[in-house]
């Protein structure tokens, strides 16, 4: 499954930024454990996607890459952080995207963008968050969250998430 990944989660291929241009040569020796879980799922790493920069916003106007839009109406904006994958995922370009969430970063752009997301929960506490806690020091309560076009394609991505950091296990479970 085609995944866009907000740019603060570090991916050894491609740059990680976190939308700010003091990170644009910075370059992860590794990926984060989340995109490693997922890449041994069989995702693919579609591309990074533009986000509010340092995760500090809930516009996505990026003023150093930038604006996101609505892809439904382009004088609007898709909310943030996460604002780059609920603008790509409602307009087609992945079926999902993996973003970060502390006070409503894939929640605001999942509503304004017409889609859905999940978060990980308690349930989930295996999974590491190395992706942007390195840069930014961010609060331990941010959470990684799926972003879906529909509700009824939402789950696999995340029960991925849920797997064991350290063997890349993914956990599928029925609701």
């Amino acid at each position: 499954m085609p995944l866009l990944i907000k740019d603060n989660i570090n991916s050894a291929t491609l740059p990680t930024t976190a939308g700010t241009p003091s990170l644009i040569g910075n370059r992860p020796r590794a990926n984060a454990h989340v995109l490693d879980a997922l890449l041994r799922a069989g995702g693919i790493l579609f591309g990074k996607a533009n986000m509010h920069e340092l995760a500090f916003g809930i516009t996505s106007n990026n003023g150093a890459f930038g604006p996101v839009r609505n892809p439904y109406d382009l004088s609007k904006i898709p909310g943030g952080s996460s604002g780059g994958n609920a603008a790509g995922v409602a307009a087609r370009f992945a079926p999902a995207g993996i973003g970060s969430d502390t006070g409503g970063s894939t929640r605001i752009p999942a509503a304004l963008c017409g889609i859905v997301t999940m978060a990980s929960s308690d349930a989930f506490a295996a999974i590491k968050h190395q992706a942007h806690r390195q840069i930014l020091r961010q609060i331990p309560h941010d959470v990684r969250g799926e972003i879906r076009s529909q509700p009824q394609q939402s789950g696999p991505a995340m029960w991925c998430m849920g797997g064991s950091p350290t063997n890349g296990s993914c956990v599928y479970r029925t609701l």
